[in-house]
C-alpha cells in the first residue's frame, strides 16, 4: 500500500507516532494497557521504511511494554537498522497555522519541546464491540468493568467463564497479540474437548 495524508494525500516524510492515547487513563474510564500498541507501532514503523528510505518515524510513548520473547530485540532492531526514534513522554498535537501540520509538544529533562511533523499516529485504546454485552447475554455470561467478556478467575482459570462449556479466547477476553491470542485459543480447544470427553462424547 501507500503511505499518505488524508488531507492533500501527499506522502509524509517525517512520521510521529503517540501511544496510549485514551488507554492507561482512568478518567475516560480506560485505565489498562492494550498491550499491542506500542509493537503495532514499531513494526509500523518498519514497514514505512521499507516502503521509503527516507521516510523518518518518531513514536513517543509512556512505558515501553516490549516483554513477549523477541520484542525487546524486535525494537532494538528498529532503532538500529531503522532510525526509528523512542521519546518517553506524554504528547499533544497542535496545529501550524501557516501549512497546517501537526505539531507535537512533549517533554524531556522537565523542559518542554515541539517538532513539526507530516503526519501524526494516533495508537488508541482498544474497547470491546457494543455488542460484546449482547453476547454475553446470550451465552449467559459476564463481562468485567471494561465490558469485555469475563473470564471465572483470571489467575487460576484464564479463559474459562461461569458458563460450563464456554470458553474465552483472544480480544474478547480483552486485548491480547496475536502469540497470546494463539495460545489462549488452543487453551480453549483442549478445554472444549475435554468438556466433550467427560460428557461422553
Amino acid at each position: 500500500g501507500h503511505i499518505q495524508r488524508r488531507s492533500d494525500k501527499e506522502r509524509p516524510k517525517k512520521m510521529a507516532f503517540i501511544q496510549c492515547v485514551g488507554s492507561r487513563n482512568p478518567q475516560v474510564g480506560h485505565p489498562y494497557c492494550c498491550s499491542v500498541c506500542c509493537m503495532h507501532s514499531t513494526k509500523e514503523s518498519m514497514l514505512a521504511r521499507e516502503h521509503y528510505d527516507d521516510i523518518e518515524s518518531t513514536i513517543f510513548y509512556k512505558d515501553m511494554r516490549a516483554c513477549a520473547k523477541g520484542f525487546y530485540e524486535y525494537v532494538e532492531r528498529a532503532k538500529r537498522d531503522y532510525g526509528v526514534r523512542y521519546i518517553n513522554s506524554d504528547a499533544t498535537v497542535q496545529e501550524n497555522p501557516d501549512n497546517h501540520n501537526p505539531v507535537v509538544v512533549f517533554d524531556v529533562g522537565g523542559r518542554q519541546q515541539s517538532e513539526e511533523f507530516d503526519l501524526v499516529v494516533l495508537a488508541t485504546t482498544l474497547v470491546p464491540k457494543k455488542e460484546t454485552a449482547e453476547l454475553a447475554k446470550l451465552l449467559g455470561i459476564k463481562v468485567d468493568e471494561f465490558g469485555f467478556l469475563e473470564s471465572a478467575d483470571r489467575i487460576l482459570g484464564p479463559g474459562r467463564t461461569v458458563k460450563p462449556g464456554v470458553y474465552l479466547a483472544g480480544y474478547a477476553a480483552g486485548p491480547a497479540d496475536i502469540p497470546e491470542s494463539v495460545a489462549q485459543g488452543s487453551s480453549a480447544a483442549a478445554k472444549a474437548v475435554e468438556a466433550i470427553a467427560q460428557a461422553g462424547g
